[in-house]
This record gives C-alpha cells, structure tokens and sequence, in this order.
C-alpha cells in the first residue's frame, strides 16, 4: 500500500520540476528570439538544480560539495563556486526548517564562537553600511559582507546535519574525485586558471596554480591511510610521491609546505607511525638536499619548484626564478595595514565600506607605487590576523583568535571521539588536517571574508562528522 506522505511527497516534487521546466522553456523561447543564449544557460542550470535537490531531499547537504567541486562555469552567474555552494545548501535548509521538514543546529559550547566574529563584522557594517548598489564589487562594498553571510548561514546549514558511516564515505569520494576533477578542468583550461606558468610577474618567476590541488590529494591519501599501510603499498606510495613531486612543482609555497607538516599531523592525530614519520622525513630531506645540490651542475630544476623550495633553501631567494617576487610586498601589505589599526585600533578601515572610493580612484591612477595598499582595499591582506585588525579592527581580530583556538582544539578531540568505522574516521582527520594547515598558514595568507567563507563550513563539517558518530554509537547501544 502507498505511503500517503510519500505520494504527497511526489506529487510537490512533480509540480516544482513542472514549474522549474515552464520557466526553461519561456526562456527558451525567449533566448531564441533574442539570439542570445546566456540566459538560456542559467535557466537550464536552474532546472538542474532543481532537479537535483528534488533528488537529494534530506540529502541536500551534498549540494555543497557538488557544487564546490563540479559545479561548470557560466558566463552571466556572477558568483563563485564557493559562494554558490554556501548559497545553495543555506537556501535549502532553511526553506525546509520553515516548512518544518528539517530541524536547524541549536547553540551550543561547539556552535556558539562562530557568532560573536560575525556579530563584530554585522555591527562595523551598520556603522559604516556600504549599500547594495555595489554588491557585485570585487574590490569594494556589499560583496564581501555577501561571503561572510553565506559563510555564517552554511555554517548552521551543516552543522545541523549527523553522517553516516555512508555519508562520510560519499562526502571523502565526493572531494577525492571532486578534487582530481578540478585538476583536470584546470589542466584543460576550462577554468581561468594560468596554464602559461607566467601567473605571476617577474623575470623568469613560474607558478602552476592548476598543480595546487595535488596537496589536496597528498592529504586526502594520509587521511585514509596510516604511513605503514602506503610504504607496504606500491600504488599508494607512488601515487604519494607523484601528488607531493606535482604540489612542490607548483611553486606554491604553501603546497610546499603542506607536503612537509601533513605526515607529522596525520601522526600526531593518530598516535602511531611517529619513529617511522621521521625516519621518512630524513629521508626525504636528504633526497630534496641532493635534487638542490645537483641543480645548476647536473641539471636545472624546473623555476616553480625552485620557488617553493626558496622557503627552506634561502639561495633561491635571490635567483632570477624567484623572479624578484620575494616577501617585499608582504611587508609593504603589513605596514599599510598597521597604519590603518593605528589610525582606529576599534573599527579599522571600518569595513568594506565607500570610504575606499577614494582609494581606488588613486590606485586606478597610480598602481606602480602603492601596490600593498591595493591588495588591502581589496580585502586581499594575505594575513587572516591582519585582514580582520585592518578591516573590522583588533576586537575583530581578538575573536577570530578565539575562535581559531576552539576550532583546532575541536578538530583534535574531534580525532580522539571518531575512532572506529572506515570513513568517518578518515573524513574526520582530513577536516582536522585541513584546518591545522590553514591555521599553520594563517599569517602569510587570508581574506578577510573568504577566509570565514571557507572556514566556517569546514567547521561545521567536523561538528556533523563527530555528532554523527555519537548518535551511530548511541543507536548501537540501544
């Protein structure tokens, strides 16, 4: 016999697709009149995304990852994945918690520090409200206040969720194939991404942007396996030494870096392999001292990976591969925004406000001599603790402190509760070694809203992970 709520169920899903095809094919039609297909496209990626959360019901939460990772360019949609993807799962979630389908996260010790950041920043922008007529700035205005909503919003959005040993496994294969998708797309040029390895300027300077996401893989393998299980594996350990070769040849010093720490975490948060880490450590220091010995009499290194490795070897530093491009522009950045905590150690430059107008007229006229300070209107301090002093002030900054302490502390116990089953476990570690390396990386780079829009959903990902698991555990004991 039918369920009647099911079939109620399907008759709502039915008249909502039904809809969501009326609207594509208006238009459709009205493209074809036009000759223009940009809002055929959007309409067509509208009723996909209706289709897809009708597929997904209470397993909505997938429209993050989805989206985060799969979700192809459109021209007219002037959003980033990243902001789709928190837009998405928030619309979402809180559409059912209003029509009472779903429940949303209660405020607790765990939840409760992802509020009074976002409480400073709500009140520098009603003291200094920029207006919406600039929301689609990425220089100025509305823009940035747009991601830290959609970042607070996905955060209750997806610590309100409890996975599954299942859910784990699909949210791990998601952003393993997810991550080697983006690759690819990279690679091909499907993204705005430098294929030309000249991403940044300088005499000689090279980057790969599209090998960056190799450390995401490097630490996605840790994650899944304890070092003794890959050195036993053939395919493993290649796979390992290919993603770490490929990260340090992006010249990302960060992805450089992620190669070094991540087997010393995935150690320290398994309590195990700790004699064996090190002995591969110096192993792969003797092998990286060799490469760096031999090159310029034997060989030449590639001019990226003599950029990443200009963190640890400081003669490359002032090789023509650096291209030049050394911290100067950091400090320069740094100074400019200890000027401005000076001038208001309260508020900062009071936010993403028009009081920046005048700043962007003069860097429009004058780019040659004030490259720092136009890095800092933009938001783009390549610091999170000086992001938030220069923008929101140092109370701002105070806060996002604290709640980076709990954040870490969470994400270590975190990996002490999630011990047992396959994925969540593994999933959990990602997520805690994600966050200690993007803490680890703090002071040379941030934003300050996309830093929130990226850590806040991580954040919430390790409460569902943990609050998941006790509940499997409490249901066993029943």
């Amino acid at each position: 016999m039918t369920n009647p709520s099911a079939a109620y169920k399907q008759r709502i899903q039915r008249l909502v697709f039904g809809m969501a095809l009326v609207v594509f094919a208006l238009f459709a039609v009205k493209s074809a009149m036009s000759g223009s297909s940009t809002n055929l496209k959007i309409t067509a990626a509208f009723v996909v995304f209706t289709w897809i959360v009708l597929a997904l019901n209470d397993k909505y939460w997938l429209l993050y990852p989805l989206i985060l990772f799969f979700a192809p360019s459109i021209s007219g949609i002037p959003f980033s994945r990243n902001e789709l993807a928190c837009l998405s799962v928030s619309c979402v979630h809180f559409i059912r918690v209003g029509l009472h389908r779903d429940s949303s996260v209660s405020i607790d010790k765990d939840t409760f520090w992802v509020i009074p950041p976002f409480c400073w920043m709500l009140f520098v922008f009603c003291l200094n409200p920029p207006g919406l007529a600039i929301l689609g700035s990425s220089t100025i205005g509305s823009r940035f206040y747009l991601q830290i909503l959609l970042g607070f919003l996905a955060f209750f959005a997806l610590a309100s969720r409890r996975f599954t040993e299942r859910d784990a496994k699909m949210l791990f294969f998601l952003t393993f194939y997810g991550v080697l998708f983006s690759l690819c797309r990279n690679f091909i040029g499907l993204d705005e991404v430098d294929n030309d390895d000249s991403a940044l300027t300088g005499d000689g300077l090279r980057v790969r942007y599209w090998l960056v996401p190799c450390a995401t893989l490097y630490t996605l393998v840790f994650s899944r396996y304890p070092l003794l299980t890959i050195l036993n594996s053939l395919p493993k350990l290649f796979f390992v030494i290919l993603t770490a070769a490929l990260a340090i040849l992006s010249g990302k010093r960060r992805a450089f870096g992620t190669i070094l720490v991540v087997p010393f975490f995935a150690s320290f948060i398994r309590g195990k392999d700790k004699f064996i880490t090190c002995c591969m450590a110096l192993f792969g220091a003797v092998v990286i001292l060799c490469a760096v010995a031999g090159d310029g009499h034997l060989y030449m290194l590639p001019k990226s990976a003599t950029r990443a490795l200009a963190v640890v070897f400081p003669k490359y530093k002032a090789s023509e591969e650096y291209g030049g491009m050394s911290d100067l522009f950091r400090m320069e950045l740094r100074e400019y925004a200890r000027s401005v905590i000076r001038k208001n150690p309260w508020l900062g430059r009071k936010g993403f406000s028009m009081d920046t107008e005048e700043t962007v007229w003069r860097l429009s006229t004058h780019l040659e001599t004030v490259a720092g300070e136009g890095h800092g209107t933009s938001g783009n301090w390549h610091s999170t603790w000086y992001a938030y002093a220069a923008d929101f002030g140092l109370p701002c900054m105070l806060l996002w402190f604290v709640f980076t302490a709990h954040m870490v502390l969470y994400a270590i116990r975190a990996c002490k509760i999630v011990t047992t089953g396959v994925y969540l476990p593994s999933f959990c570690i990602y997520l805690a070694m994600s966050c200690l390396v993007s803490v680890l990386f703090s002071y040379t780079s941030g934003h300050s809203s996309k830093t929130l829009m990226s850590w806040y959903p991580s954040y919430a990902l390790m409460i569902a992970v943990v609050r998941g698991y006790q509940r499997q555990n409490r249901d066993a004991a029943l």
